[in-house]
C-alpha cells in the first residue's frame, strides 16, 4: 500500500484485504503507544484505586513504597513492577465513547430512553448489548434475536444492531443465550517502575465550634457517638471540625508508560454471515472489512490525548528511548501466526481511518444506514425479572434443605 491511498478522501473497501486473508494475513496488529505526564517525565501520576481496604492502586512486583528495591531495578535496566494507569474494561469504555462522533454516520444509532440520564447512547452501556437495562426495554426483540444468531455462528444480525459489542466483546451471562464475544480491541496503559508517594493536608473549619452551646453540645454528642472515630463524626462529616487527611499522593514513574493496543485478526476471522448453516462469503467479507475499519477507528489515539482523570494526563513521549536515534511515539508491527513480525506502513492516518469506515458502512449497510432505534426502558419487566430471580434463589435453598443438589441457573423467558 502506497501512502497515496492511506490519506486520499476516497478510499476502498477492499484496501486492507492483504490484512483480513485467511491464509497469509497476520494474527494481530500490536500498536505500542509510549506515553509521558503532560508536566514533563519525573512528575507524579494517579493511577486509577481499586477497592479494598483502605482503597489502593493495583500493581504487581515489587512494592512501590520500596523505592530503593525499584531505584536498584532501574539502576540495572530491569523491570521491579508494574502499575495499572487504565485497565482493560476502562480502555473499552473510553475507545467505544471515542466512536460515538461516528454514530448515526458510520454506526447505527441505539439510544436507550427513561433512564438516569434520560437518554442514554448503545455505545455509552456498560455491558453493551447484554445490559439489563437494555433487555428490560420495550422493542428489544430484534436484539434478542441478533444475540440468538450469533451462538449459532451468524454475527451479521448483531452486527448490523450493535457493531460495538462485537469489537469490544459482551457477555449474556444473565440473558436467555449465555453467548460470549471476546474483544477485538484488547488496549490497556500501564507503567513500570513505579515509586508511591503520599499526600498530607490539613482542613480549617470555617466556624467557631464555641460560637454557641447549642452547636457544642451538638458537636459533643457527635464525637461521643464516634467514639473519637472522625470518619464517623457527624460534625467532621458536615466540615464543622478542622481535620488532617492522609492518603495515597500519586507515583512518579521511573521506567516507561505504555499503551499496549492488540487487534485480534485471528478472532475478526472467526466471525462470519451464515444463511441455512452455510457462510455467505459475500457477506462475510463486507461484514469483517466493516469491523476491521471499526477496529482500527478505536485504536486510534484522541486528538485530546490520554486525560484519565484528575492528576492523570497523558502525552505522547517522543524523545528516544536509551541507544536509539529518533524516538517514535508509536509502533504498529504485523505478528504472524509462526512468529515473524514486520512493521505495518504505512501507520494508518487519521484521515484514511475515516475515509475506510465511510467505504466499508456504505458496503456493509447498503443501501443506507438504518433509522435510530429507541428503546424505552421498562421498569416493569426489570421488577418482574428481579421478582423471578428471587423465586429462583428461594426455590433453591429450599431444594438444598431438603438434601437435593443444587438448581442450575434459571435464565429468562
Amino acid at each position: 500500500m502506497s501512502e497515496q491511498i492511506q490519506t486520499q478522501a476516497e478510499l476502498k473497501a477492499d484496501a486492507w484485504d492483504k490484512l483480513l486473508d485467511e491464509e497469509t494475513g497476520p494474527a494481530a496488529i500490536v500498536i505500542r503507544e509510549r506515553l509521558r505526564p503532560a508536566a514533563g517525565q519525573g512528575t507524579p501520576v494517579a493511577p486509577p484505586t481499586f477497592a479494598g481496604r483502605p482503597s489502593d492502586y493495583h500493581y504487581d512486583g515489587e512494592d512501590p513504597q520500596k523505592w530503593q528495591a525499584v531505584l536498584e531495578a532501574v539502576a540495572q535496566k530491569r523491570v521491579a513492577n508494574r502499575c495499572t494507569l487504565d485497565s482493560i474494561p476502562s480502555q473499552a469504555n473510553r475507545m467505544e465513547s471515542h466512536l460515538k462522533r461516528f454514530e448515526g454516520k458510520f454506526i447505527p444509532k441505539v439510544t436507550l430512553t427513561g433512564v438516569k440520564q434520560e437518554s442514554l447512547s448503545l455505545l455509552d452501556v456498560g455491558h453493551r448489548v447484554a445490559d439489563a437495562a437494555l433487555w428490560s426495554a420495550d422493542n428489544y426483540q430484534e436484539f434478542q434475536q441478533g444475540l440468538e444468531a450469533y451462538v449459532q455462528g451468524d454475527a451479521l444480525k448483531l452486527a448490523k444492531l450493535a457493531p460495538t459489542s462485537l469489537v469490544f466483546g459482551y457477555w449474556d451471562s444473565r440473558g436467555t443465550t449465555g453467548g460470549k464475544a471476546r474483544r477485538l480491541v484488547r488496549s490497556e496503559i500501564y507503567a513500570e517502575n513505579v515509586l508511591k508517594l503520599t499526600r498530607k493536608s490539613q482542613y480549617w473549619a470555617s466556624v467557631d465550634p464555641e460560637a454557641s452551646e447549642d452547636l457544642k453540645r451538638a458537636l459533643d454528642e457527635a464525637k461521643a457517638k464516634a467514639k473519637d472515630d472522625r470518619e464517623k463524626d457527624a460534625g467532621s462529616q458536615l466540615g464543622f471540625r478542622d481535620a488532617p487527611a492522609s492518603g495515597l499522593g500519586g507515583v512518579v514513574v521511573k521506567g516507561e508508560i505504555l499503551r499496549l493496543t492488540i487487534l485480534s485478526l485471528t478472532g475478526l476471522r472467526n466471525l462470519s454471515a451464515r444463511a441455512d448453516g452455510n457462510e455467505v462469503s459475500d457477506a462475510t467479507k463486507q461484514l469483517r472489512r466493516y469491523l476491521f475499519a471499526l477496529m482500527l477507528a478505536a485504536a486510534s489515539t484522541s486528538r485530546a490525548g490520554w486525560d484519565l482523570r484528575e492528576g492523570c494526563l497523558l502525552v505522547q513521549e517522543r524523545n528516544p528511548k536509551d541507544g536509539e536515534k529518533e524516538g517514535a511515539p508509536i509502533t504498529w508491527t504485523k505478528v504472524y501466526h509462526d512468529g515473524r513480525e514486520e512493521p505495518c506502513t504505512p501507520v494508518p492516518a487519521e484521515g484514511g481511518v475515516r475515509a475506510f469506515l465511510c467505504a466499508t458502512a456504505k458496503e456493509f449497510f447498503e443501501p443506507g444506514l438504518p433509522a435510530e432505534r429507541k428503546l424505552p426502558f421498562n421498569p416493569s419487566k426489570a421488577a418482574e425479572e428481579v421478582r423471578k430471580k428471587l423465586a429462583g434463589k428461594d426455590e433453591a435453598k429450599s431444594t438444598v434443605a431438603a438434601g437435593a443438589p443444587k438448581a442450575g441457573h434459571k435464565k429468562r423467558q
